[in-house]
Formats: structure tokens, sequence, C-alpha cells
């Protein structure tokens, strides 16, 4: 883990990447065409656009790209 974190310090060119972040479970994709959902909005305002709206999963969303961003994920199926 040391050498591979190394080499990505040195792909990367900073040493406070604290590594390559791959989630390929989340299905942000589905989740977004199934709710109709803007990805690229903050998760809390798309949890308040659909506070009143009925369905199950409706107002629950965790994720969106700006969360992943923030958490430094590098790679996902969004």
């Amino acid at each position: 883990m040391v050498v591979a974190q190394a080499r990505v310090w040195a792909l990367f060119g900073h040493k406070g990447f604290a590594g390559l972040i791959i989630d390929t479970h989340l299905d942000p994709v589905w989740n977004g065409l199934q709710y109709n959902r803007d990805l690229l909005l903050h998760a809390r305002i798309l949890r308040v656009q659909e506070k009143n709206t009925r369905g199950g999963g409706r107002g629950q969303n965790t994720v969106s790209a700006p969360e992943m961003r923030r958490g430094r994920v590098a790679l996902t199926n969004l």
C-alpha cells in the first residue's frame, strides 16, 4: 500500500492526496434517471426539492456529484 500510495503522490504531484478512491457500488445514474434528479446539485438541495414528493426513496438521496467530489472519489459510474 505504501508503494502504491507513493506512486499516486508522484502521479498527482502533491503529498496531501490520501489515495485514489474508486466507487462502483453506488448506482447514482439509475437513481438520477428513475427519480429525474440533477446529480450536479448538492444532495441536500435534492432532498429539499423532493421533500413533499410521493414515492419510495424520494427525499432520501445521500450522494451526488458535489458530495463525491468533496469526498475525493476519483472514479464512479456517475
